[in-house]
């Protein structure tokens, strides 16, 4: 692994202090290699007044980097946030998902190839957000993760799931389908 500082992150001070990212409402930034240190900055820079979309998956963001970004006044402004593959599991999005600044986010994006569908559902389970979209992205959806996900209260909300790259049991798959119709 690499002792040196990720590209995006040296050069985001200059990105930054650009005049016209007054202007922006969706800013996507995956596959950056976004540290915790990143998000702090981005937080700490980027004018709330008109950001509505941020994209930060594929990072290198950790537990450290997702709550500073639930204190963050910037997480007030958003309706669309994805975090899906930071190298975090369910337990590290709790700050995130329980702040009651993220209420107004309409589509979420969180999970990755490392979590579990019980680590998902439990995040989502406890969860303030009550996104009308979800992406979600676990190793793998058992047929009783799939149960609790389909049961956390605010799921008959729900326009949009997401399950792309996640690995669905048959059985798990039948739920779905029935909880659709």
């Amino acid at each position: 692994e690499s002792e040196t500082e990720p590209i995006f992150d040296i050069g985001l001070d200059t990105l930054l202090t650009q005049s016209s990212l007054r202007q922006l409402s969706s800013l996507g930034l995956s596959l950056q290699g976004i540290s915790d240190d990143g998000v702090a900055r981005l937080c700490d820079a980027i004018p709330t007044d008109q950001l509505t979309k941020l994209d930060l998956g594929d990072n290198d963001i950790t537990a450290k980097g997702f709550q500073t970004l639930a204190e963050s006044r910037l997480l007030g402004q958003l309706t669309s946030l994805n975090l899906i593959d930071n190298p975090v599991g369910g337990s590290h999005f709790e700050g995130l998902l329980k702040s009651s600044q993220g209420r107004g986010i309409k589509h979420l994006g969180i999970g990755g190839r490392d979590w579990t569908g019980s680590e998902l559902a439990g995040a989502l389970e406890r969860s303030r957000l009550r996104p009308t979209e979800l992406g979600l992205r676990a190793r793998e959806l058992n047929t009783p993760d799939i149960e609790r996900l389909v049961n956390v209260s605010w799921a008959g909300r729900l326009r949009t799931l997401d399950l792309s790259k996640t690995k669905l049991s048959e059985k798990a798959i039948a739920l779905l389908s029935k909880s659709e119709a």
